[in-house]
């Protein structure tokens, strides 16, 4: 039985922040770390709750900011080890050497258990690096214990696409709530193809363009009730203002960086004048969701 829609009357929105090294097989720095904190206060100003997304390695390396998270009222989950892919290719167009099961396996168990040990709790919620995700992983996921997945990526100009909850059929099955966090323009490093709710389409498309990609997103949910859950989501180190690395790689990864924390502050405003939503966790979303299906 999937979600009777007409029974959510407010809108929902999850901001999901993904916790990793800078560029992550690219850079490898943790400079984007340093910077969390400006973004904790910024959503405990504003009253919003949301998940953080964090790599088994930076739990290790960093605990304490991990609890500081957790002490927050944030949900902490799961962004792999060490930012592997899953799969063989991403959305964004990337390949990637293929994983057995059993690295596959062994990544999440790592992940899960350091991520566990920092928060005192196991996560139950899962991002996979690069969205580069499987069915297979799937099943992995379950053994562990996880009930939410948001590695599916959606255009925020898709028309028919079903609802934001994906192969979902019972209380016990993976939730899957996909991103919404549009794609690059590759002859315009600079600009996104296609605007999406991220820190990326904030910094390379402006504050307008994303505004609009949300009433959009909604307007459309109001009409074929499959859309009112909105998804936004960021790296920690889009928020470095000159990274140490900016001349080692295309200046889209940190063009704007300095205004993003402000374009955030700008958009969540916005967003609570505009349609007064529920700001959620993954996990909240996954409890709606059970509340409505059994």
């Amino acid at each position: 039985m999937t979600m009777p829609y007409s029974s959510i009357r407010k809108y929902l929105f999850c901001f999901t922040v993904d916790v990793e090294c800078d560029i992550p097989h690219q850079i490898g720095s943790y400079e984007g770390i340093e910077h969390i904190n400006k973004l904790i206060d910024l959503l405990r100003n504003m009253d919003i709750v949301g998940t953080f997304l964090v790599t088994g390695n930076v739990a290790k390396i960093y605990p304490d900011i991990i609890k500081e998270i957790r002490t927050q009222n944030h949900e902490v989950g799961c962004h792999g080890l060490d930012h592997e892919p899953l799969n063989g290719s991403s959305p964004g167009g990337l390949n990637f050497p293929k994983l057995t099961f059993t690295q596959k396996r062994e990544i999440i168990q790592q992940a899960t258990q350091a991520i566990t040990t920092a928060t005192g709790n196991p996560p139950a919620s899962f991002r996979a690096p690069y969205l580069s995700f499987d069915l297979e992983s799937i099943t992995i996921l379950k053994e562990f214990g996880y009930t939410v997945d948001s590695s599916h990526w959606r255009a925020i100009e898709e028309k028919y696409f079903g609802p934001y909850i994906l192969g979902a059929n019972s209380a016990d099955s993976i939730l899957e709530v996909p991103v919404q966090s549009g794609l690059v323009d590759l002859e315009q490093p600079r600009r996104f193809a296609k605007p999406g709710l991220s820190g990326f389409s904030l910094r390379l498309n402006g504050q307008q363009a994303v505004r609009e990609a949300i009433k959009n997103w909604y307007q459309v949910g109001v009409e074929v009730e499959t859309r009112r859950l909105a998804l936004f989501s960021c790296h920690p180190w889009e928020f470095i203002p000159k990274p140490s690395w900016s001349s080692a790689l295309s200046d889209h990864y940190w063009w704007n960086s300095d205004q993003l924390l402000d374009e955030i502050g700008s958009f969540c405003e916005f967003i609570k004048c505009e349609f007064d939503p529920q700001f959620v966790t993954l996990q909240d979303v996954h409890k709606i969701w059970t509340s409505q299906s059994s």
